[in-house]
């Protein structure tokens, strides 16, 4: 449930920014050969597209950092996960523009700040306002781009998808429902751009040709090590009871499906 708060929060937060950037940019662009003071308004203006670009790189970095398990999955295979269009843009991609934006947007405040003439301001101000506004705007997983998102996202708790299955441990959701999905269809967030498709473990007929031992094997060793999906990594960092309980997890979606 955090999770699908900081990532409405985040989604949102974003058009608030890209229109304070805009609005900023235009104003300092539209008045940078006035030789009128640096109005309060505009401060105040510049103030709060800075402030918000602050509020929403924290929602990112706890999104990166703590909860999102796109990050888990770039992280957890780095070098499978840049042959992946989706992995990649949120894993680098997407967090180098947005570190850039807000690195450039935050000098630029405090910069700006100390220069007395309003021409020479305006331009600081227009510049690094400006750069970010072009920055977030490639950052942003627009509708047409490969790795796309909608650009409204439902309120939490309007649609969530949970692993109900008590045989599942904590990892399955860190590690696996990334591209396998909350309940194991192999349908998730993901899933669209990886191929060959992550393996649906509701399929009864698939389960039923792995004994546990040969499942235990491809999720310790990954995929390219036993010839299949390269996108699959390996998990040697698992204990055995973790395995096991993986192994069980998995089995009990045929199950469950």
């Amino acid at each position: 449930m955090l999770y699908a708060l900081v990532l409405f929060l985040h989604s949102y937060q974003r058009w608030l920014v890209l229109g304070l950037a805009f609005a900023v940019a235009v104003r300092a662009l539209a008045r940078l050969r006035s030789p009128a003071p640096w109005s309060l308004s505009e401060d105040r203006l510049h103030a709060a597209f800075v402030w918000g670009m602050r509020i929403q790189f924290i929602l990112g970095l706890l999104l990166y950092v703590l909860l999102s398990p796109i990050s888990d999955a770039f992280l957890e295979n780095v070098r499978g996960a840049l042959k992946v269009t989706e992995l990649r843009f949120f894993g680098l991609e997407h967090v180098v523009m947005m570190v850039l934006a807000v690195a450039i947007a935050d000098s630029g405040r405090a910069r700006s700040k100390r220069i007395q003439e309003p021409p020479l301001r305006r331009r600081r101000v227009c510049l690094t306002s400006g750069v970010p506004l072009l920055l977030m705007l490639a950052a942003v997983p627009w509708p047409f781009m490969p790795a796309k998102r909608p650009l409204f996202r439902s309120p939490p708790g309007a649609r969530e998808v949970i692993t109900e299955v008590a045989a599942c441990p904590p990892s399955y959701q860190s590690r696996c429902a990334a591209c396998h999905g909350g309940d194991g269809r192999g349908d998730g967030m993901l899933a669209g751009s990886l191929k060959p498709a992550p393996r649906n473990f509701g399929d009864s007929a698939w389960l039923g040709s792995r004994t546990p031992a040969e499942l235990r094997r491809v999720i310790r060793e990954g995929g390219p090590a036993l010839g299949l999906s390269p996108l699959m990594p390996p998990n040697a960092d698992l204990n055995d009871g973790e395995l096991d309980a993986l192994v069980t997890c998995v089995s009990s979606f045929g199950k469950a499906q």
